[in-house]
């Protein structure tokens, strides 16, 4: 019995952690936000890849991974960029499908909320 109560509990951590650890469905794909007169396209893949391009002007685009902690609300957003660079958010998908994320400082302390300074994406 303590042996099939043992695989139980291993099988129960694995599927607890694939779909933890799964973007969710809501984040994927293609976003555009304005940031001080920019436009700034997000793209997260189902892979837990994301790029970041400014598209007016046509800057060089920046890729990394992510995760997602969906345990905690607001949701939690790490991005993982080249040279060592984490990016720490909060995000929502608000009720009229838009993208809302807002910076946490590195380490820093996750806001119960949004402030002012949030960002809003739409879909693309």
């Amino acid at each position: 019995m303590t042996r099939r109560w043992t695989e139980a509990c291993f099988l129960l951590v694995v599927v607890a952690s694939y779909f933890a650890l799964r973007p969710p469905e809501s984040l994927v794909g293609s976003w555009e936000a304005k940031i001080s007169g920019q436009r700034l396209l997000y793209t997260f893949g189902p892979d837990g890849k994301v790029d970041f391009q400014f598209t007016n002007p046509p800057l060089p685009k920046s890729s990394g991974t992510y995760t997602v902690e969906s345990n905690e609300r607001p949701l939690r957003l790490k991005v993982y960029l080249k040279r060592g660079t984490i990016l720490e958010c909060i995000w929502e998908i608000t009720p009229e499908g838009q993208l809302r994320l807002e910076e946490v400082d590195p380490g820093g302390h996750f806001p119960k909320g949004f402030g002012p300074n949030a960002t809003l994406a739409v879909r693309k």
